[in-house]
């Protein structure tokens, strides 16, 4: 029976935290006022929602209230019920407290199985809870809203109760990425007394938050070498649809690398590398070209004027692609010396560290 009693059981898991509990302007006795003022607000909410706090498990942390539902409580109202009911508890507190008394709440709400031991309860679910408690989203849609409440519920929550209750408007909850210690999962915000303006395509099933997840991989293809390959094994290629870019992730196994390639990328055009060359030739040409009409027109050959003119515009793109030139030319001079002193610099500082250290 003993064994038993330890065994996981399911739990609704409930967090409750103060914003800023240990900012300088508070002093002890505006902790402790606050401490008192949190376990009456969490439990007036949960009483709203029908859950009496005496009948949960609850651990105190000092700045938050961590509060296990036993199963027999429906999660239902305490997602219909209990965020509204804990943010008026807030402002009534507020509105009978000192300026450093006042508090700003973030709650977490998740489910899953809890194991109890000597020294109280813990599980993978527990873990999760705290961790989207802690997660940045959650604390800058707080520090964003000018209400006095922000919530965060689990995948599972939103998905299992959330999207299926008649009360809650799914449309208001925004999508985060929750990404804390080990935790890497999508969860959900809502700021139940200043609530986002609906938005359903954040419920379609088919934005990229939810496409990256549900997307399978395809099957690993086998890619043909020629028999110029030394083992003749042919590495496995496997090809999944990126939801950052829209291009394909190219994983080689056994080399660890991947290729992004993308099929809405401009190709790069080739001519880059010919146009040097073009450039230096025509340069030529035109030098060429600029002193035989100097020539003429020193010499009087052809109509002056018109000579004059085709000499002046023909100078003039001669300097153009000269400065052109030379600010290539002088420019790569000029990086390489920029990089030959800095290679210096650095030498010069671990020497100085090596000689420190000895």
């Amino acid at each position: 029976m003993a064994d038993r009693a330890r065994h996981p059981v399911h739990r609704t898991i409930v967090l409750v935290d103060v914003e800023g509990f240990g900012a300088r302007h508070r002093t002890l006795p505006h902790q402790l006022g606050i401490r008192a003022g949190l376990y009456r607000m969490v439990a007036a909410a949960l009483e709203s929602a029908g859950v009496p706090l005496d009948a949960c498990y609850r651990e105190d942390r000092g700045d938050s209230v961590f509060v296990l539902v036993p199963p027999e409580y429906p999660k239902a109202p305490l997602m219909e019920v209990l965020p509204e009911a804990l943010a008026r508890a807030v402002r009534g507190h507020n509105n009978t407290s000192h300026d450093a008394a006042r508090v700003r709440l973030r709650l977490a709400v998740h489910a899953g199985e809890v194991a109890f031991d000597d020294h109280g309860a813990t599980s993978t679910a527990v873990t999760t809870a705290f961790r989207l408690l802690d997660a940045t989203p959650l604390k800058q849609a707080l520090a964003d809203s000018p209400g006095v409440l922000a919530m965060i519920v689990s995948r599972l929550v939103f998905d299992e109760v959330v999207r299926h209750s008649a009360t809650l408007n799914p449309a208001t909850f925004r999508p985060v990425e929750v990404a804390v210690k080990e935790i890497r999962d999508m969860a959900w915000i809502a700021l139940p007394d200043h609530p986002y303006p609906p938005d359903h395509a954040v419920l379609d099933p088919t934005t990229p938050a939810d496409r990256g997840r549900s997307q399978a991989e395809e099957e690993p293809m086998t890619q043909s070498h020629g028999a110029g390959a030394g083992s003749g094994a042919n590495p496995q290629v496997n090809q999944r649809s990126s939801a950052t870019n829209g291009g394909i992730a190219v994983n080689i196994a056994g080399t660890g690398n991947q290729t992004i390639i993308n099929p809405h990328q401009t190709p790069r055009p080739r001519f880059r590398r010919g146009f040097g060359w073009a450039l230096m030739v025509f340069l030529a040409v035109d030098v060429v070209f600029a002193a035989v009409v100097w020539t003429a027109g020193v010499q009087n050959v052809g109509p002056w004027p018109s000579t004059s003119v085709l000499l002046l515009v023909l100078t003039v793109l001669t300097a153009l692609l000269w400065l052109r030139l030379a600010r290539r030319v002088f420019g790569g001079l000029w990086r390489a010396v920029v990089g030959l002193f800095r290679g210096m610099n650095r030498a010069t500082e671990g020497l100085t560290r090596t000689l420190g250290g000895k």
